[in-house]
């Protein structure tokens, strides 16, 4: 008999890939941003209280900048074509948990950041404040039209506070959509969790990128230290414990 051929994955990706999954207003751009190594300024679009300005598009495939759930054969295509070293990829919706990353990334790991159920009140809040609310890359308007439309609310002038209110609940009612996609899901060997109480404590942080590192043998220039420290300063309004403050 003639040997048996294998079949070999012509895209498994050998690089270190990272993927920060994370439910959107849990600080997913930030914890990506310390990836980046110890010069990282990390800096904010239209709110300076997120992350998004930092983020390096050099080092994310445009198949995980799309939102979407799906790869098309192009996307996974792409995978060869790894021009950075180390692959850094933030993943804003739970629905990623069960992508299978391990088909085309042979050294990766899940970063997932997960609050518990009731402290999906103040991620929203954070979520609409620092990013919905303004024009951005995602909508051109910010929210505000969107929900009015999509609540059947006459056209009329509102006070701006209750229109923060109801965008904001809308925004809880998105965010607990998604947070069924965590509860459901089998977490793995390639998963480390960082709850959402924790991204405030500096060492942790620190201690987990460390982890990662090491573990992926990725050449790392260190934490950055003051840039993280005076990005969680501005965010101290939205930590679930505040008796603790940023120094």
């Amino acid at each position: 008999m003639p040997p048996t051929l294998k079949i070999l994955n012509t895209h498994m990706n050998t690089k270190p890939n990272i993927f920060v999954v994370y439910l959107a207003g849990t600080f997913g751009n930030f914890v990506a941003n310390l990836f980046y190594g110890a010069h990282i300024d990390i800096k904010g679009d239209v709110d300076q209280r997120n992350a998004h300005a930092s983020k390096k598009d050099a080092f994310t495939f445009d198949a995980f900048k799309k939102h979407n759930s799906t790869l098309s054969k192009q996307d996974i295509e792409s995978f060869d074509n790894q021009k950075t070293d180390v692959g850094i990829h933030t993943l804003p919706f739970y629905h990623w948990l069960d992508f299978d990353f391990a088909k085309y990334f042979s050294n990766h790991k899940k970063i997932i950041i997960v609050p518990d159920e009731a402290q999906i009140p103040i991620v929203a809040k954070r979520l609409y404040e620092v990013f919905l609310k303004h024009p951005n890359d995602l909508n051109s308007q910010g929210i505000k039209e969107i929900v009015l439309k999509n609540l059947n609310l006459p056209d009329k002038s509102y006070p701006e506070y209750f229109l923060d209110e109801i965008c904001i609940k809308e925004t809880i009612k998105n965010l607990k959509n998604d947070y069924r996609n965590w509860k459901r899901y089998k977490t793995n060997g390639n998963d480390l969790i960082i709850p959402f109480s924790k991204i405030k404590d500096i060492d942790f942080l620190e201690n987990c990128v460390y982890e990662v590192v090491n573990e992926m043998d990725i050449r790392y220039s260190g934490f950055p230290l003051y840039s993280a420290k005076n990005f969680l300063h501005k965010n101290q309004e939205y930590f679930v414990d505040t008796s603790t403050k940023i120094n």
